[in-house]
Order: C-alpha cells, then sequence, then structure tokens
C-alpha cells in the first residue's frame, strides 16, 4: 500500500491541507482583521455583570497577570473553581499567568516578550482580555505589560464608569496620558526644588527652627540602617522600640525612614492643639454603588482635611473633575509652612501639600490601599506625622517574597510568603514612606478597640497634576457646593475633651428630617457621649440648604427669612453613665516610681497607656463564643483576629468585645468567666508560644509586665496581681499572664474553685510568677522553674483576714462577698493561716466562744476542722 503524498491531497478538487496537532498555525495574510486585545481591572462591580461585559465584547480567553490572584477586596473575582466555571459559562477559559508575566517578572524584558509571543501562540482564536488587580491602567503593570505586545494588536484599556457602564481608552491615549502626567510631575518638582535654593530657605525659617533643621538634615544623612532580611524578627521589634531613628531597608529596594521621637512630647501637644484651632475636619458623604446597582450614602468616619497653595483636590477620588465632589483645600499659613520645612530635610525630598486625617477613636480604620494618584508621581516618596493615641501602621507586600532572612537563633531560613510589617506609630513619630513603597507594597491602618482617644495624621505629599484646578479657580466654584459647618461644643462635665469644628455634605434627600440627620451622625460623635441638642447660634456658613432650613423652622430652631447658620451641637453625657456615676474622665494616672522602666521602650509605653486612656472595666455580658471551644488558644484566634483591618475583627463581634485596651505591642482580653472582680488576660499581639520563648523575649516580657502594672493604676481601688499562673506553662499556647484583683470575688460562685483560689493565693508569689522573673529566668537560661504548690487537701481560708473554712467552697465565697479586711495585708494573712491547726481555736476564742479549748478543740475534730460547721454549731446552742 502506497502512502498518500501532499501532491495527492493537493490533487483532489476544494482539497485543504490536513490539520494535525504538530502542524503550524496558518500565517494570516496582511489586511486581515488584527486581533483584539482588552485590559480590566478589579472593582466594586458584580460577577454577572463582568460576564456580561465579557460577553458583549466577544471574549474567548481571560488571561490573569495578578502576582496574588487571591488578594484584594473582590472575593469574587477571586483565581478558583467557582471563578472558572462562571466564565466557562460564556464561553471564556481562564488562565492564570501571574507566575510568568507578573509584577515580578516586569525586570526581565526579553524574557517578558518571548513569554509574550507563547501566549498569544497558543491563545485560541478570538479577543483576549488581559485581567489585573488594579482598576486604572496606569496604577497596574498591565500597562507596561502591553508595550511589549507584537504589533498588529488592538489593545484597550477598560475602566468602569458605573456599575453598568463601561468605558474604553486605546494603548496609545493610555501611555501618552501616562507620559504627560509624569513629565508635568517631574518638571513641577525640579521647578519646586529649583525654587527652595534660590530662596535658600529662609522665609521659612522661624525661631530656633533653624538648628532644628540643619540637625535633621545630618541626621538623615548618617541614619543606621536596618535591614530586613539580616535582622530576625525578635531584634527587629526591639529596634523599632528603643528610640532610635532608623533607615529601613526592605525587599524590592524599598527604603522607609523612621524616628520614633521626631518631636518631643511637648511639640506634639502644642502641634495637636495648633491644628484643633485652626484646621476644620471634613466628612465628605460617599456614594457607594453595590453590584446590584442601588447607591448607598455614608458619611466617612474619618475627618480630612488639606492645605496647599497650589492645587484643590477631591476628597473622595483625587483625580476626579467633578466639581460636586471638590472641597476647598485652605492655603499655607506661617506655622505650616515652617513644619512642611522641617519635615522636608528629614524626609530628604520636597513636599507642597498636607493631608490631614482624624480618628476619633480606634475603631476608625483605612484599608489596604497604595497611594498611586497620577498627582503624585510614579513613585511617591509620602511623610506621615502621627499625633494623638498610638495606633499600627501595618505593611503588606504586594506578592510572596522568596529568600533567606535571619532567625531568632541566628542562623538563616528561607521564606516564602507575603511579608507583613507592623510600626507603632507613636505621639510625635514620623515615617517616611520612600522608593518603591507604593510599588510593590500596600500600607494600612487596622482597627485597634479598647482605644478611646483620637489621633490626627498628617501626611505630607508634592502633589501636581496638568489641568486640574487650582484653589482660585475653585474658591469660585464654593457658593455651589452643598454643605454646612457644625461645631461640637462639649458639656461642662467633659470640657477637657476637646471637640472639633467638621464641615458636612447636606442630605440629597429633601425629606430627611434633622433627627435622621442626627442619627446618620452617631458614628462622628465623640466617645462616651450621648444626647444630642440642636441649640441656636450666630455666624456664617458655607451653604444655603433650604431643605434644612425648613426642617430648623418647624423645629423653631431659625426663620426660614436668614441665611442658615452654623448649627451647634450639644454633647451630653449618656443618662445611664451619669445616674451610676461611672462617667470616667480622661485623666492621667499619676504612675510610681516602680512602675516605670529606666530603658527607652518603657518609657515610651508608658506614655503610649497614658495617651490611650483606658477606659472603665466593663465586660460583655454572657459568655464569648470564641472560648466556648476550649483550653487557651481563643486567645490566639483573638490575636489572630486583631491582625484584620476590618473594625469587628473580620465580622465576628464578639471577638472584638473581648478587647479591654491594646497598645501597639500588646492587648488586654476580657475573660467569659472571671475569677475576681477585675480580672484581665495580657498578651503579646505577635504569636508567640511558652516554647518558644528564650533570652531574647526578656526584655518583652519585662515590658508585658510594666504593661500589666500601667493597668492597675487606671483600674485602681483593689490590689492587684501581674503574674504567669506556676501550676504550668503550656506549650503550645500563646503567651499570656494574668491581671488580677486580689478580692477574688467572681461574679458567678461556680467559676472560682477550689483549684483556682489555691493557685492564686497560695505558694511563692501567690501562685503567680511574675512577669520580671520569668525574664530572669530566660536570661539565666532556667525555664523550669516552679513555685511549690499546696495540695488539695490543705484548708481553705481567707487570704485577707485569715478565717478558715475548711472544704466548704461555698462559705468562703459567700465571706468573700461581705469580708472588709484590707486587701493589701493578704500576704501577712496567708502566712498566719499556714499553720491552720493551732489558728482556729485561736480564732473560735476570738471571735468570741469561751467555752473552754478543750471544747472547742473536740469540737474542731468533730467538724474534720471545719471553722464554718463549728461556727453553726455554737450559734445554734447560743
Amino acid at each position: 500500500m502506497c502512502t498518500p503524498t501532499g501532491d495527492f491531497f493537493a490533487s483532489l478538487p476544494d482539497a485543504k491541507p490536513r490539520a494535525t496537532r504538530w502542524s503550524r498555525k496558518e500565517e494570516k495574510p496582511e489586511g486581515r482583521e488584527v486581533r483584539k486585545v482588552y485590559t480590566l481591572g478589579t472593582w466594586r462591580v458584580s460577577r454577572e455583570v463582568y460576564l456580561w461585559q465579557l460577553s458583549s465584547l466577544d471574549v474567548k480567553l481571560l488571561v490573569d497577570v495578578r502576582g496574588n490572584p487571591k488578594a484584594g477586596r473582590e472575593e469574587q473575582l477571586f483565581k478558583g473553581k467557582d471563578f472558572t466555571k462562571a466564565l466557562l459559562s460564556i464561553g471564556v477559559r481562564y488562565e492564570w499567568w501571574g507566575d510568568r508575566l507578573g509584577e515580578e517578572q516586569m525586570e526581565d524584558v526579553e524574557e517578558l516578550r518571548c513569554r509574550i509571543k507563547g501566549l498569544l501562540a497558543s491563545a485560541c482564536p478570538g479577543a483576549i482580555c488581559i485581567f489585573g488587580h488594579m482598576h486604572e491602567p496606569h496604577k497596574c503593570h498591565r500597562l507596561q505589560l502591553c508595550d511589549l505586545f507584537p504589533p498588529g494588536h488592538a489593545i484597550q484599556h477598560l475602566m468602569w464608569q458605573d456599575h453598568r457602564q463601561i468605558k474604553m481608552l486605546s494603548h496609545v491615549d493610555a501611555s501618552n496620558l501616562y507620559s504627560r502626567w509624569v513629565t508635568y510631575f517631574n518638571d513641577s518638582m525640579a521647578r519646586e526644588k529649583q525654587k527652595r535654593c534660590e530662596r535658600g530657605s529662609a522665609r521659612w525659617r522661624c525661631g530656633r527652627s533653624k538648628q532644628i533643621e540643619e540637625v535633621l538634615q545630618r541626621e538623615a544623612k548618617a541614619l543606621p540602617v536596618l535591614s530586613w532580611e539580616s535582622t530576625s524578627p525578635s531584634d527587629w521589634e526591639e529596634k523599632l522600640r528603643d528610640g532610635k531613628a532608623y533607615r529601613l531597608k526592605l525587599p524590592w529596594d524599598t527604603e522607609l525612614l523612621w524616628y520614633p521621637h521626631f518631636m518631643s512630647e511637648t511639640e506634639a501637644d502644642e502641634l495637636e492643639e495648633t491644628i484643633g484651632e485652626k484646621i476644620t475636619m471634613y466628612h465628605p458623604t460617599y456614594f457607594f454603588q453595590t453590584p446590584s446597582g442601588v447607591t448607598q450614602e455614608t458619611v466617612n468616619r474619618k475627618g480630612q482635611a488639606r492645605i496647599c497653595d497650589d492645587f484643590n483636590f477631591g476628597i473622595q477620588y483625587d483625580n476626579s473633575r467633578d466639581k460636586s465632589q471638590l472641597y476647598v483645600s485652605e492655603k499655607m499659613d506661617s506655622w505650616s509652612r515652617a513644619l512642611m520645612h522641617r519635615v522636608e530635610h528629614a524626609s530628604e525630598s520636597v513636599f507642597n501639600a498636607i493631608w490631614f486625617n482624624h480618628y476619633r477613636d480606634g475603631t476608625v480604620t483605612i484599608h489596604w490601599h497604595s497611594d498611586g494618584n497620577e498627582g503624585l508621581g510614579p513613585d511617591p516618596i509620602i511623610a506621615s506625622l502621627s499625633l494623638g493615641a498610638t495606633r499600627d501602621f501595618a505593611f503588606k507586600s504586594k506578592r510572596e517574597w522568596r529568600g533567606l532572612r535571619k532567625a531568632n537563633d541566628g542562623s538563616m531560613f528561607h521564606s516564602n510568603n507575603i511579608i507583613h510589617i507592623t510600626l507603632p506609630l507613636f505621639h510625635g513619630s514620623l515615617c517616611v514612606m520612600g522608593k518603591n513603597s507604593q510599588r510593590h507594597w500596600l500600607h494600612a491602618v487596622p482597627a485597634m478597640e479598647g482605644i478611646h482617644r483620637e489621633r490626627t495624621n498628617l501626611t505630607f505629599r508634592f502633589w501636581a497634576l496638568e489641568g486640574f484646578e487650582t484653589i482660585d479657580a475653585a474658591e469660585a466654584q464654593a457658593d455651589t457646593q452643598r454643605q454646612f459647618r457644625l461645631r461640637l461644643t462639649p458639656s461642662q462635665r467633659l470640657a477637657q475633651r476637646r471637640a472639633r469644628p467638621v464641615i458636612l455634605d447636606a442630605p440629597r434627600d429633601a425629606k430627611t428630617t434633622v433627627e435622621e440627620m442626627l442619627r446618620r451622625l452617631e458614628n462622628l460623635l465623640p466617645p462616651g457621649l450621648g444626647e444630642v441638642v440642636l441649640a441656636q447660634t450666630e455666624g456664617d456658613i458655607l451653604q444655603n440648604d433650604q431643605p434644612l432650613l425648613d426642617e430648623l423652622e418647624r423645629l423653631g430652631l431659625w426663620p426660614a427669612t436668614s441665611a442658615m447658620p452654623i448649627i451647634n451641637l450639644q454633647l451630653l453625657p449618656v443618662a445611664d453613665e451619669e445616674k451610676s456615676g461611672e462617667c470616667r474622665e480622661e485623666v492621667s494616672p499619676v504612675l510610681t516610681q516602680h512602675s516605670i522602666e529606666a530603658d527607652s521602650a518603657g518609657l515610651q509605653l508608658v506614655r503610649e497607656v497614658q495617651l490611650s486612656c483606658p477606659g472603665a472595666y466593663a465586660p460583655p455580658h454572657g459568655d464569648v463564643e470564641v472560648q466556648a471551644n476550649g483550653a487557651s488558644h481563643w486567645i490566639q484566634e483573638v490575636i489572630q483576629n486583631l491582625s484584620g483591618i476590618q473594625r469587628k475583627s473580620k465580622g465576628k463581634g464578639r471577638i472584638s468585645q473581648m478587647v479591654y485596651h491594646q497598645c501597639s505591642e500588646f492587648c488586654a482580653l476580657y475573660l467569659a468567666r472571671p475569677k475576681s472582680s477585675v480580672h484581665l488576660v495580657i498578651t503579646p499581639k505577635r504569636p508567640l508560644r511558652f516554647c518558644d520563648l528564650g533570652r531574647c523575649e526578656a526584655p518583652l516580657l519585662r515590658r508585658l509586665g510594666l504593661y500589666g502594672r500601667l493597668l492597675t493604676e487606671f483600674l485602681g481601688k483593689h490590689a492587684f496581681k501581674v503574674g504567669v499562673q506556676t501550676r504550668k506553662l503550656p506549650r503550645d499556647s500563646q503567651v499570656f499572664a494574668h491581671v488580677l484583683s486580689m478580692d477574688l470575688v467572681a461574679p458567678d460562685l461556680n467559676d472560682l474553685t477550689r483549684r483556682h483560689f489555691l493557685e492564686f493565693t497560695t505558694g511563692a508569689a501567690h501562685g503567680l510568677i511574675a512577669l520580671e522573673d520569668l525574664a530572669r529566668d530566660l536570661d539565666t537560661g532556667d525555664v523550669h522553674r516552679r513555685a511549690a504548690l499546696p495540695s488539695e487537701e490543705a484548708c481553705l481560708h481567707c487570704h485577707r483576714c485569715g478565717q478558715l473554712f475548711g472544704d466548704s467552697m461555698r462559705q468562703l465565697l459567700l465571706h468573700l462577698r461581705r469580708c472588709d479586711a484590707p486587701e493589701a495585708g493578704y500576704a501577712e494573712a496567708g502566712a498566719r493561716a499556714a499553720s491552720a491547726g493551732g489558728l482556729a481555736v485561736e480564732l473560735l476564742e476570738e471571735m468570741g466562744f469561751c467555752c473552754g479549748r478543750e471544747a472547742l478543740e473536740d469540737l474542731l475534730r468533730h467538724t474534720k476542722g471545719n471553722v464554718e460547721q463549728a461556727v453553726e454549731f455554737l450559734s445554734a446552742q447560743g
């Protein structure tokens, strides 16, 4: 049999070449339709709308170039079976190329070109969609990725206008627009630097700021370098709290400048007071479109303000040119210029704008984001100055880091995960996010339940965007904005709680009543305040809002013929707190000398706790669900949820209620079954098990003990013990210690058992190992020391007055509720009760039973040493 050749098939009528799996694809002649390539990013649009748009564009292949396809807020667009099946339902195949075309591979251009050619050769016929992480193409690496596509492809960038409409921008236009933004920004910064050189910054210096600036300039150039790879985790945490300034070197050639004490405490207090007097915070109303198309109206809980001499800014979206979204920026003053010039020397950069963010308490947060607005340039440098309560500043890498890092024992270990770094933003500290900090990293301010004090953040930036509205042009449009001003005035009782004037957007709905408006502002009011009274004041306003004026007239607060007033909100304390007398004033306690450590980290902890103002001890009602799982692993779960960005600990509201207080390094948690009237568990916020304790963690334990003593200063009225239980140190559990009031009056009598009572009242250090002693054991290498505990057969006695109760635990608990002996004498009482046999007869004689020593001894033998039963028998006999 002969094998047919190619000539045989060609001789057949209308013959076509046979396609095999090994044959090359036919080259398309010139003039054929070019392949369409679209790019798209994630946004708050439902997955069904994404599918509808891809189907209408006849897309056949979705190429995911996200380095981490399971990062971001849009979980419905994460890589997974559900997303793949949904795409297949409309005839779109999903392929993940993040490991080959991700941001991490952008350095090797030639290799990327080869991979793109391979992608196009293997792709099925039809349109292709490149799927990135950021919504705007200039904020994502897919814009540079499209530059490497071979000629003959029509590239269109897709951006969502709303939940249904999409706009297209050609790749040429997008590249030209981005290049024009970068050129305008670089030229503006060059002119600003030249202006600094010509002026010599003489106009910006005042008083002794000249000497300060010269010192900062020298220090910034000679900052010691702290590299993340060559520093162990424990050393990294310790150095961030040693009070010294560092140049932090992070992976991907990222640099941060860290000044923990950029301003003294006095200077920081004065600056905070100046901002409260001169800066009015604006709480904009955000309009979010849900995936279903419903518009939600939300007042931002974070106050904002921006000052600049050149540009006006948008509040919700900085790149928005919609005049309804613009907020008139204030111009620079002498104090703000001097402050900005001082920060410039420390930051090694030039700025022209200050953006303010005001957090009323620890529940106000900022989610994961990077500052990539086109007005900030291709690689923004941003300086952040913090005032008020200490908050965590979290960094997270956009992709996994693969390399070696130094371990706590000095060895090197291989790391292959997302990097998480947390900086404590102290009162008066400065953190400069330098090169590559916005390109390769995300940052956020997580929620910190238990922080009741406000915080103000000043971010210094250089902002320049061609064609954007200037301040003079914006001032002419100010009359068209629908805004009004509120003055939050505290009552006389809480006069020390400074309230700020704020600007708010007027309600869009004309039917909105004043009561509904105030209910919307509930989250903006200072904590600890409840009732709000609307009072009449005089003054000018930004805009006449007729619907609100009509509502004021209906309430008899203002005549309709006058201009809309500045509304004064008189804030009153919550009625229940006034009745119970538990309205706590934010007054820093007088700390005793023994509670202050000599090192810088201890002193910083003292200042941090004083500024955070711990509130009253108010444990949640009922059992906390997470503790029902058993063991002490509930502490580990709480610690993991504290690292989340969302308020209420990633939706687990019961977990957030367990937090009494937290600082940048430690947190204090309520117990579901407290053993005393005040019972807290204190623990480091970073995961640390008892079995991992070593000599390098000794300073941490000393600070944990100091943190417990500082909390007892705020709680007061009791004698407290702070330490670790002596009965055991659970190896696999998170490191924790008890803060216990020694009255041992448990809310529920069944919670304080005989075993617990003996652990907390007997043995060396009365059942608790002091954290200072445990740290000393780590320094000496002796971590197995245990205090001697009494046996379960020991006679129960009151640790305050010494009265004996045999083995009747319930009678002892009832006695503790009415015993008025001073708690400070529990140590002496415990020593007296050590010899229970001789004290029992003496105790009965002291109580007035004078029937003879022999009769009392016989009675005690009959009751097996139970003093309480002996007292009941003698009382019954009269």
